[in-house]
């Protein structure tokens, strides 16, 4: 999946996370952080924990229109993280890349042609 800022045109490359395995593992027992798109198919509310991840990370809960709705950084072990409002999409990404992102800003989802 490709997450591109229509404000300032930086482009994310991510795996995506739709089926119930990719989201239950998440970035769980990984070596470093990687941009994982999950990908809800519905607006709700999505809770996250960080057990077994090793590294800090932010959080971005994105609108079914493409809004960053929502903005958390996390911490490794951090037992619980979840969006106030409803929204389709949660970026996980590491610190360097989440500056290129701010709560407000327009995104873009695309398929990248099957990373996953």
């Amino acid at each position: 999946m490709i997450v591109e800022n229509l404000q300032n045109g930086k482009i994310v490359e991510c795996n995506s996370a739709t089926t119930s395995f990719q989201r239950f593992r998440g970035l769980m027992f990984r070596g470093k952080i990687i941009p994982i798109l999950f990908d809800f198919k519905k607006n709700g509310i999505f809770p996250i924990h960080s057990f077994f991840v090793f590294s800090k990370f932010v959080a971005f809960y994105i609108s079914s229109e493409g809004e960053i709705l929502e903005v958390y950084p996390v911490n490794p072990f951090q037992p619980y993280v979840s969006n106030v409002g409803p929204a389709r999409y949660l970026l996980e990404i590491d610190h360097m890349r989440a500056a290129w992102f701010r709560k407000g800003d327009k995104v873009k989802i695309t398929c990248s042609g099957g990373k996953s």
